[in-house]
Formats: C-alpha cells, structure tokens, sequence
C-alpha cells in the first residue's frame, strides 16, 4: 500500500487488520475507516473526489477498481482466470484464536489421498489472507493441498501479537507444528508421508529450522533463509539493523542460546529432510552465505539436498525469465520429493547425486 495527502489536514494510508488491506483516513488527529476490501489494496490514487485503487482478492489476481457510493467497480480485465482452477481459501482455527488456511487440490476427491504443502510467509511482520497467491494457486491446480497461516509474529493484529523478538523458533514453531496437526485433524486426506514445507527469507530460516526439530516434512524448500544467526548478526546491509531489533537487543556475545541453540546450522546433524536451498547471488538482505553454508553441511553430512543460486538477483527474484525458472525449480522439487517424479527435477538439473 501507500500513504498519500490529498489535502494539507487529510493524510490517507493503507494498514493491515487481521488478513486484509482498509484503507483510512487521518483528519485532524482522528482515524477513520474510508474504505473496506476483503483482500489487499496495493496501491491507491483520487481523481477530484473518487478513489481508485489496485487491488486482489480471493480468487483474482491484481485488478483496477474505483469507488463508486462505497462500492469497488472494476475496470481493468488484465488476469483473466475464466480457464483457470483457483481454489477458495477456507480457513481453519487452531491454538488461541489464530487463523490459517486451505486451498484444496483440483479435482479433488474426498476418497482420495493427496501431498501437500506447507507455506511460511516472511517478515515475520507480514500477514496472509484471503487473497490471491499465484504461486499456492499452482501448486493446487497440480494436486497439492496447500496451507498457510499467521502466527505470532504476523502483522495486522498489534505490537503485542507482532513482538517475537528474542524468541524465533519458539512460539513461532510451537503454532506452526499446532497449525499442521489442526490441518490433518481437518483432512485426513492429506498423506501425511507427502508434507512439504517452504518460506522466503523469515520463511526460509522457519523452514529450515523446522527440519531440526522434526522428521514430518518430506520435502522442504528455503529461499533466502537465514541459517546462522552469529553470521548474519554483521553481514550485509541488513544484518545488523535487522539482528537489532529482531534479537531484542542481545548479540553472540551475550545470549549464545539465542544466537547458536536456534541457529539451523548448529543443528545440521539433525536435519534428515530433502532439503533444497534458492538464493539470488545479490542478495542484499540476506547473503547467499546463509544458504551456502548449511547446503555445504548437509552435503559433509551426506544428507540429501540442492542449491540453486540465481544469479545477479536481490532477496525478490524478479527479472522475467529467472522467475519462472525459479518457480519450475521449485514446482520440480516437490515433483520429485512429494509426487514419485523426478522427470521435472531431472530434465533441468540432471541426475547428479545429491
């Protein structure tokens, strides 16, 4: 989203509340709720006195809409998903008044048993919702479940519920494990033998620590995830100023359980799970050491697993091309690991021992 002035009294802004995008209005000290979306708002602009905005919801991708007499009208048809499985969220509540939810495979059958997937979103102070995901919205249309939630550390519900600082892969992993027990419990036509898990960046130290504390996954994807604490602590042009407020003001010198204990390096020998590593080389947020790192243990520890750097890419893979091989890099990986085929992983990678 974005804030704008519209006036020299008015600010206008975008804010997340529980898992979607309002926009609002600061009027001389006062905050008022302008316009309600069920999804996220990604972008807005007035023309005189009428509001248009980018905008997702459920089932579509990014559309243009005004507002007319506090309606949203669409304007744009950019994403046609006329032709297109897209499957509705449904949502699932588990632990202490938390939210997540399912996206159901194609041609789905209640007799059936299907794989699934696990998505852990960054930040963590960012949130999941109701809304589009290209990327999960694939992986359904192949025949995965897929589910996603938001746990303590997620953005949109305050400080309080936002602030995890000091205690990654704690309570964090604690609703992460109580989230997959509730989704099981809901369907047991989810093959538990066939889970996988994957994140970017928060979403990928998450997925990579998982594999020490637990053998349930099956397969699991990290892109840009911190693997070392004491090593990111200084690195980058992150590092530092992330570590800072992230680590509740300790540092390696003086919370080594911290720092150490919750790091997924110093837990290599425990991890078991195919475990593939994406990184962009020019990552300026997270370096491609954090990923080097672990992959070299795992592969001193003859554990199974990958690395695919993608070359002259930050902590977003968004150049056209790298993109989509990125993502059939990662569409492969679960092939292989959760569906009994490695043609995918094979025609692109080869059969190289791993």
């Amino acid at each position: 989203g974005n804030a704008t002035l519209v006036n020299k009294d008015a600010l206008y802004f975008v804010s997340t509340i529980y898992d979607h995008n309002n926009l609002y209005k600061l009027e001389n000290g006062n905050i008022e709720l302008v316009f309600e979306w069920p999804g996220t708002i990604q972008s807005f602009a007035f023309e005189d006195d009428t509001l248009y905005f980018i905008g997702a919801d459920v089932a579509s991708l990014q559309q243009l809409y005004k507002v007319v007499d506090g309606k949203a009208v669409q304007l744009s048809d950019f994403n046609k998903m006329e032709d297109t499985y897209v499957a509705n969220p449904v949502e699932v509540n588990f632990g202490e008044n938390l939210t997540g939810w399912v996206l159901l495979p194609k041609d789905y059958d209640g007799t059936k048993k299907y794989p699934a997937i696990l998505d852990i979103h960054g930040g963590p102070k960012t949130v999941y919702g109701k809304v589009f995901y290209h990327e999960m919205q694939v992986w359904a249309s192949k025949g995965y479940f897929v589910f996603f939630c938001n746990i303590h550390g997620s953005d949109g519900r305050g400080n309080e519920f936002m602030d995890i600082r000091g205690k990654y892969g704690t309570i964090d992993y604690d609703e992460l494990m109580q989230f997959t027990d509730k989704v099981l419990e809901t369907y047991p036509q989810i093959d538990s033998s066939r889970i996988g898990v994957t994140g970017g960046s928060y979403g990928g130290f998450m997925t990579q620590y998982l594999q020490t504390k637990t053998d349930l996954f099956a397969a699991a994807i990290s892109h840009a995830g911190i693997s070392d604490h004491t090593s990111y602590w200084g690195e980058g042009y992150w590092g530092y100023s992330y570590s800072e407020v992230s680590m509740a003001n300790e540092y390696p010198w003086t919370n080594k359980h911290l720092f150490v204990d919750q790091s997924p390096l110093y837990n290599a020998d425990k991890i078991h799970t195919p475990l593939l590593f994406v990184h962009g080389t020019a990552d300026n947020n997270v370096p491609v050491g954090e990923s080097i790192q672990l992959y070299n243990a795992l592969k001193l520890l003859g554990r199974p697993t990958a690395m695919v750097l993608v070359k002259d890419q930050d902590h977003h893979i968004i150049d056209y091309e790298k993109r989509l091989k990125w993502q059939d890099t990662i569409f492969a990986w679960f092939a292989k690991w959760l569906q009994d085929d490695a043609s995918w992983w094979n025609d692109m990678y080869g059969t190289e021992k791993m």
